[in-house]
């Protein structure tokens, strides 16, 4: 390999040179980047992140980097090397890798995105998995006095999981802290541990989908318990009585996720009523989400104890101790014609302003393994008989509003019609029901169960009826 030319020797050194003078601004560019993403990347996705700006003496190592003839490999290395700036993010599972790439997509301008992994598979081997983005300021943020200099640098940012990173920093210090060829044995291991890495990370998100599933399945039975308690104990009395307001509070404990407060509620009632079973299985399940499973299945052997039997804890137990689905056990064993009973009662509840009695029948109908959509949006519309607007907000919650279906629509009329129980301003939902509409042409508001509720909000005789007779004929317009 031939020397480098005298003037070649002098370019190097004068980049290098303004490397080194400029380099704060690229260490101030990783640092914001990398904050920036620490703030907007919540949730329990991040694990770890780091920054850096590329130390003078790598900078000069890769401009002295040549080619196979000799040439050198970046002539104009501030141009041409995208690496100044860099942050590492490592995320838990593979799942949260896209999702805090496509959070990236929203904080800057993305120039360039590569998923490394895919580039290794296509070579037909394992490796080194992560994906690189180059990123800038973009336009809300690049013009900002105090981003002056900083404005129009590149950040090369690296998103991978815990595995995916573990893996890379052994294998390369290996394979590129030495001055020898590793033997193709090794090579062959590491390449055969890349794959037992990838198969690891599979399984964890696996796992970790399976896990929440239960988790919502055992929430959606607490609050559609505390909904069920509520509603029952108001009925026929004015909302907002003292006797249902600890369950109301319950519930919006669950539902905001403050499992431990709801537990303190429990404990407190358990106080008063020590006999009370069901009291039991609502910590039981408050307990659970709160990560205390020792608690919770000695809640549910208190009920057993008080009961004499096991049939009211087996379900919860199930996916407690032994990680059952319930929601794809009773799908297997339904068929369509085994709720139609259920169905043609709630319908004809929901028609008579019957809101306890259709709440039971929609429950019901989950627990069996129904449409989980159509029994959610039975569910919101059986609270909404009852004017129980915080119940039925908690289950349109539970609900994707996906564009151009009629469950959209659906969702988003009842939205309107909550508004108007609430007395509040309904123009942001009306907005989204005329968009719903507009992109479900099919929507037929004689199929839909909301033909139901008019009927069983027409027999309530709420004060606000015309207001909400202007949401339904709003749907029954072409």
């Amino acid at each position: 390999m031939s020397a480098l030319p005298q003037g070649e020797h002098a370019d190097i050194d004068r980049a290098v040179d303004a490397f080194s003078r400029e380099r704060w601004r690229y260490d101030r560019l990783a640092s914001y980047v990398c904050g920036l993403i620490g703030d907007h990347c919540g949730g329990g996705l991040i694990h770890t992140t780091e920054h850096r700006a590329k130390s003078t003496d790598s900078f000069e190592k890769k401009c002295r980097k040549l080619n196979d003839d000799g040439s050198l490999r970046y002539p104009r290395p501030l141009e041409q090397l995208t690496d100044l700036a860099g942050v590492r993010v490592i995320v838990f599972l593979r799942d949260s890798v896209d999702r805090v790439c496509s959070e990236i997509g929203r904080l800057f301008d993305v120039v360039e995105e590569e998923d490394v992994g895919d580039r290794v598979y296509k070579q037909g081997k394992f490796g080194y998995q992560s994906k690189h983005l180059l990123v800038r300021l973009g336009t809300d943020r690049a013009p900002l006095v105090e981003n002056a200099s900083i404005q129009g640098l590149l950040c090369e940012v690296q998103v991978r999981t815990i595995l995916q990173h573990a893996w890379a920093e052994m294998e390369h210090d290996i394979q590129y802290k030495t001055e020898i060829d590793v033997p193709l044995d090794l090579n062959k291991r590491f390449s055969a541990l890349a794959g037992l890495l990838e198969i690891a990370d599979r399984e964890f998100a696996s796992i970790q989908r399976d896990s929440e599933a239960l988790r919502l399945a055992v929430k959606e039975d607490l609050i559609t318990d505390l909904t069920q308690q509520s509603l029952t104990e108001t009925h026929g009395r004015k909302a907002g009585a003292e006797g249902d307001r600890q369950a109301t509070d319950a519930r919006e404990l669950v539902s905001k996720g403050r499992f431990a407060d709801a537990i303190d509620i429990y404990s407190t009632k358990i106080e008063a009523e020590p006999n009370s079973y069901t009291l039991f299985i609502g910590r039981a399940r408050a307990r659970f989400l709160a990560g205390d499973v020792r608690g919770a299945v000695a809640d549910l052997d208190r009920v057993d104890y008080l009961r004499g039997d096991t049939v009211a804890t087996g379900r919860l137990r199930g996916i407690i101790e032994k990680g059952d689905d319930p929601r794809k056990a009773a799908i297997e064993l339904q068929t369509p014609a085994k709720f139609s009973a259920d169905r043609q009662s709630a319908s004809e509840s929901i028609r008579l302003g019957d809101g306890v009695r259709a709440f039971e029948h929609y429950s019901r109908l989950e627990e069996m393994g129904f449409n989980r959509a159509y029994s959610l949006l039975g569910k919101a519309m059986a609270c909404t008989l009852e004017r129980d607007v915080n119940g039925a907000r908690s289950f349109l919650g539970s609900l994707a509003l996906r564009a151009g279906t009629p469950m959209a629509v659906n969702i988003c009329a009842l939205d309107c019609i909550l508004d108007i129980l609430y007395g509040q301003d309904i123009a942001s939902h009306y907005e989204q029901l005329e968009q719903a509409i507009k992109d479900a042409p099919q929507f037929d508001l004689a199929l839909s169960a909301l033909d139901d509720l008019r009927t069983g909000l027409n027999a309530k005789a709420f004060p606000e009826a015309e207001q909400i007779d202007a949401v339904f004929a709003r749907l029954e317009e072409p």
